[in-house]
């Protein structure tokens, strides 16, 4: 006995993955079709969220940089006024000693003066013997009379050209400390709070078309990306301050929202400048590119994702269930199979398989049953057959005894007549005799 062989797959892969990947196409149509009725609206919603949570981002990223540059020009101050102050204090001085210090505290120059202006130690040793010229900032220190004194701004040493901030300490036998930081390291610090590199940052990464910041006059001090001129004005800013700070100009095709920012003191100055507004816009047009993009890029993975279940239910499901089927197919139930479908130890229907065996096996089992109780039935039915031809025979010989019995009956029937008609007539005439007589006259006895 063999398995039948058919033409149709082991698994039907339109039930399979045809109806499901037909109404997941259908879903997605569906819904880019509704997404395109309502994209207006969706645009207008998500664009407003989008900028009042990036407005917040750059907001809070300014409020804290230029707090941070407060805190790292304080750290600049201390470390030059600290290093001043430390080296004011030693009791031996030599140009070793001043390299060792700038070396450890990471500053750019020491120098010992005298009081007269003339460096007696430095830990740079063609500056030992130079003196201070009158305009050299040393003598402002010495006119102010304070132990300790900063310099405002960076400036250029005569010397050596390069750009520092200076720092003083006055010593009690009228020796003067003076410790110079190289403008490299201040701006390397102060660069990594350049809240102007963030935002320009930050607007090339989130495609906004302007970000402005006015001060408290709404005078612009600083401007990226496209003119927004003809979009602002003071008059604008003044009244969107008051009222909604966010609009839409459907002029300019621009959506734009405005905030305010605040730091830990208050106000906050930059260039002599005291600001507080920061405005951004977007284009619409660009909202909708991003949004697109973004729906596209979505139907793009997710076609990714078809593709790849496609891929993998036919190399992993469809195809090895067929294998299946086609050694299936090549069982003969007339033989014994111990281990008819071959198993590896990776297959992937190893488990399913050795199920398979072992119901095979159980299967040629019923079927060896099978043919044994089938040679037994066959001997009983013999034994039947024949059982049955003896009781037809015997019928048979029951049938003739009965229609014997049947005649022998009926000829009883006929010589019980004879006799009774004998018995009541006479013999040669057929006429009543004396017993008829008697039996006649006993009846009318009776009637009387």
């Amino acid at each position: 006995m063999r398995v039948k062989k058919e033409n149709k797959s082991l698994v039907n892969a339109y039930k399979l993955i045809g109806k499901p990947l037909i109404v997941i196409v259908i879903l997605i149509a569906s819904i880019t079709i509704y997404t395109t009725f309502l994209i207006n609206n969706v645009i207008l919603n998500k664009s407003k969220n989008y900028l009042i949570t990036l407005s917040n981002q750059i907001t809070l990223g300014i409020e804290n940089e230029i707090n941070a540059l407060d805190i790292v020009n304080n750290l600049i101050e201390d470390k030059i006024i600290s290093t001043a102050k430390y080296v004011s204090d030693l009791e031996y001085f030599s140009n070793e000693v001043l390299k060792n210090i700038a070396l450890k505290q990471n500053v750019f120059e020491i120098n010992v003066f005298s009081p007269k202006g003339e460096i007696l130690y430095s830990n740079i040793d063609q500056y030992v013997g130079a003196i201070a010229p009158k305009e050299h900032p040393l003598n402002k220190f010495l006119i102010l009379g304070y132990n300790e004194w900063l310099e405002e701004a960076i400036r250029k040493d005569q010397e050596s050209d390069r750009y520092l901030r200076y720092g003083y300490a006055k010593r009690k036998d009228g020796k003067i400390i003076q410790v110079g930081l190289l403008a490299t390291k201040i701006n390397n610090l102060k660069d990594r709070m350049n809240y102007r590199k963030n935002i320009e940052k930050l607007i090339e990464e989130n495609k906004l078309s302007f970000c402005s910041i006015y001060d408290l006059e709404f005078n612009k001090f600083y401007h990226c990306g496209i003119d927004d001129s003809k979009i602002l004005s003071k008059n604008i800013i003044s009244n969107k301050i008051k009222n909604q700070r966010y609009w839409i100009d459907k002029e300019n095709n621009m959506i734009i929202y405005l905030s305010s920012i605040r730091n830990s003191k208050k106000i906050i100055k930059k260039d002599n400048n005291v600001f507080g507004y920061l405005i951004i816009g977007i284009s619409i047009s660009d909202v909708k590119k991003i949004i697109v993009t973004n729906i596209a890029f979505s139907s793009a993975i997710i076609f990714l994702i078809l593709v790849a279940s496609i891929l993998i239910i036919k190399f992993r499901l469809i195809i090895p269930f067929d294998n299946l089927k086609n050694e299936l197919e090549k069982i003969n139930f007339k033989h014994n199979f111990e281990e008819y479908l071959h198993i590896k130890e990776d297959d992937a229907f190893r488990n399913l398989k050795v199920y398979i065996n072992n119901l095979l096996k159980r299967i040629y089992q019923y079927i060896k049953e099978i043919n044994e109780n089938k040679q037994e039935l066959e001997a009983s039915n013999e034994e039947l057959s024949a059982a049955l031809e003896q009781l037809v025979a015997y019928e048979e010989e029951l049938q003739d005894k009965y229609d014997e019995i049947k005649k022998y009956v009926k000829e009883l029937e006929n010589t019980r007549e004879e006799i009774k008609y004998l018995a009541y007539n006479d013999y040669l005439t057929g006429l009543p005799n004396r017993a008829s007589l008697q039996q006649e006259l006993k009846l009318e006895l009776e009637k009387t």
